[in-house]
């Protein structure tokens, strides 16, 4: 449901919505399904909701992410490791795109935070 949620706010934003998801029936005319590495070859802002497990752990990798036109944007909605999220938008960064870290659960867990010190 969220990422139809965030397919309807492109739209109304004036974006064509492009969508590549195993799992999901694509009904809605307004969305168009296409595989992932014409997704990210097509797209201006590529909005990753895939959930972070084992199995999707190597899905954006160097290679997808030289699929993407230079200056698009990364959106990373999964929660990951914080020193994980720096070193990504380091390396996005080199290949000129743009990252954004925002993830839908609102934050990591305090097992992944460094200590604040004394």
């Amino acid at each position: 449901q969220i990422g139809r949620r965030v397919c309807e706010f492109g739209i109304a934003l004036g974006m064509r919505a492009l969508v590549a998801d195993p799992i999901a029936q694509i009904a809605d005319p307004a969305l168009e399904a296409v595989p992932l590495d014409e997704l990210l070859a097509r797209a201006d802002h590529v909005v990753c909701l895939a959930p972070a497990l084992p199995s999707t752990e190597n899905l954006m990798d160097r290679k997808r992410f030289a699929q993407m036109k230079r200056g698009a944007v990364f959106v990373m909605c999964s929660t990951v490791d914080p020193a994980w999220s720096i070193a990504l938008e380091g390396r996005l960064e080199a290949m000129g795109l743009l990252y954004l870290d925002a993830p839908i659960s609102g934050g990591v867990t305090t097992k992944s935070l460094p200590s604040p010190g004394p």
